[in-house]
């Protein structure tokens, strides 16, 4: 599982076949798993869940 806030970080992720969680826009963030608005909404119930459902 990876945390990033840009683009390319959000495809770096994904190319090694973790979960990306992305922080910013879900527009521009459109190939992450989930995205947030801030850090602030990162907690661990959704991060368990993301992977949960994520993870292959």
């Amino acid at each position: 599982m990876g945390v990033e806030d840009a683009t390319a970080g959000v495809q770096a992720i994904k190319a090694t076949g973790m979960v990306a969680i992305a922080v910013g826009d879900k527009a521009d963030l459109i190939q992450a798993d989930v995205v947030v608005p801030a850090t602030n909404r990162l907690n661990y119930p959704l991060l368990a869940e993301a992977f949960k459902r994520y993870h292959k």
